[in-house]
């Protein structure tokens, strides 16, 4: 893959939204190429947070083992998503397991490098911490509607930018409905 390439890749990630080519190049240079054949982990439940995966091609898996071996499947993600965001905000182990479903090509940013990419570019960092929070939120979202309801889908916390009279807004990617959909399900309590 070419710099341009890479470049574009970044800017389509929901972790990397609204940075300025500048920065984008600032970030290219802490990324690295990750391969993970079909079954390989990418993380492992209980292991120490290396970085953070970003998926070019294929399909990812994140589930958790019972203490009686059985998998429980928490959610599937696929290019432009990424997954070990943990790695930003604290030093604890992962909670879950990461697991390659097909061929994963992707790219890493390692623990080390996010800490000197903190502690050199601040700006940088206030972007990308703004766009975690706001894919977090979107995932526990998620997570508080599994719990109410089994059969709700997973949202990867990928999204499309859409505009409306009222401005911008970033809409979920696996939704069908628009901005204005969107607005009324905020503002308007119709079940």
């Amino acid at each position: 893959m070419t710099t341009n390439d890479l470049k574009a890749f970044i800017s389509n990630v929901s972790l990397f939204r609204g940075l300025t080519n500048d920065e984008i190049e600032t970030v290219t240079k802490f990324i690295k190429p990750k391969t993970f054949n079909e079954g390989e982990f990418l993380f492992k439940q209980y292991a120490q947070r290396e970085g953070i995966y970003f998926i070019y091609a294929g399909e990812v898996e994140l589930f958790s083992k019972t203490p009686f071996g059985a998998e429980n499947r928490l959610a599937y993600f696929g290019p432009f998503d990424f997954i070990g965001e943990g790695s930003l905000l604290d030093h604890s182990p992962h909670s879950t397991n990461a697991r390659a479903l097909t061929k994963v090509e992707g790219y890493s940013v390692e623990k080390t490098d996010l800490d000197e990419l903190s502690d050199n570019h601040n700006a940088i960092t206030s972007k990308i911490y703004a766009n975690l929070a706001k894919v977090i939120t979107r995932r526990m979202h998620q997570a508080n509607a599994q719990l109410i309801n089994a059969g709700a889908q997973y949202a990867s916390g990928t999204t499309r930018h859409e505009h409306d009279l009222l401005g911008d807004r970033d809409v979920p990617d696996h939704v069908f409905y628009g901005i204005q959909t969107m607005r009324a399900l905020e503002n308007f309590n119709i079940s």
